[in-house]
């Protein structure tokens, strides 16, 4: 081989090297904008496998359930499910249908409590159409619960309130 020639596969070998470069430049600027858009989501996002073990998890997922990352990653997903059935029904449904959408159910708090959420997920699938991993996004549904049942307790005074003056109504018609 010629210098000439050596000199143009070196050239060409340094380009190719310098485009490579330039391409995990951009994937990796390009997943760590994913990685701090889903992070700064104040929704909970939990990605699960096809064997539904958990895959990753943002920061509100951990600051919601009372976990720490490391403590989720490779569990089974009914690890965060207050109701197992439920939760087994909504999967299957995810995965058949491909997306669901605002499913009031409840995730399990590290500490044992349950929280009420809103959920959506959807598959995502590779390129032959298999269903590969599950993102899982929930909104904390606790203040909207928990003003529901408010109303409803106002509901049943009112109510009962009524009823003792229809009650007090029929026993002064009684009387006359």
């Amino acid at each position: 081989m010629s210098l000439k020639n050596k000199i143009l596969s070196f050239t060409q070998l340094g380009r190719t090297f310098n485009r490579m470069i330039a391409e995990l430049k951009e994937t990796t600027v390009s997943r760590n904008y994913l990685n701090s858009v889903i992070n700064s989501m104040v929704d909970t996002v939990v990605v699960i496998d096809r064997e539904l073990k958990i895959t990753d998890i943002n920061k509100s997922t951990g600051e919601l359930l009372g976990y720490g990352r490391e403590e989720l990653i490779g569990k089974h997903f009914n690890v965060l499910c207050s109701d197992h059935g439920m939760c087994e029904r909504n999967l299957k449904l995810l995965i058949t249908e491909g997306a669901v959408s605002n499913i009031d159910t409840f995730y399990r708090a590290r500490a044992g409590g349950e929280i009420p959420v809103v959920l959506s997920a959807s598959t995502i699938r590779s390129r032959n159409n298999n269903a590969n991993m599950l993102v899982i996004v929930a909104k904390d549904n606790t203040t909207y619960v928990k003003a529901n049942e408010k109303m409803q307790e106002e509901r049943d005074k009112q109510i009962h309130s009524e009823n003792r003056l229809k009650q007090k109504q029929q026993e002064l018609i009684a009387k006359h």
